[in-house]
């Protein structure tokens, strides 16, 4: 082979494999491209969802305070509007479901005044003694 020959052959190779790379190089920066616009939308959908998750428990909070401001209205009003055994038949009806409008055992809540001055106990003297 002549030195000609094997600047030829080198140029050949030179220009095919830089023709070669050139090809190749794009279709390796748009796998690049697409695995970061992938990775984007992935956190994107899991701010979405995370977004989500927190409005709907915030929802379901408010849902059970008010589901429980109702159940606490009931029964305030029914043990302040029925006579006792009325309370006792409309609780005896209640008794097989899954759930009781009337809480019997609990007292209706008062409210606390406190202004009240609170009044000494057997432990606590008394002015004079």
């Amino acid at each position: 082979m002549t030195p000609t020959q094997a600047i030829a052959i080198s140029l050949i190779t030179f220009v095919l494999g830089f023709g070669l790379a050139w090809l190749l190089a794009p279709r390796r920066q748009k796998k690049n491209a697409t695995a970061q616009q992938l990775k984007e939308e992935m956190n994107h959908y899991q701010q979405n969802v995370e977004q989500h998750l927190v409005q709907t428990a915030e929802l379901l909070d408010e849902l059970t305070a008010s589901y429980k401001k109702v159940h606490d209205h009931l029964n305030h009003t029914a043990q302040s509007l029925l006579s006792e055994e009325q309370l006792q038949h409309l609780a005896q009806q209640r008794q097989h479901k899954g759930y009781r409008i009337l809480r019997l055992e609990e007292p209706p809540e008062k409210p606390v005044n406190t202004s009240e001055k609170p009044q000494p106990g057997p432990d606590h003297e008394q002015d004079g003694q």
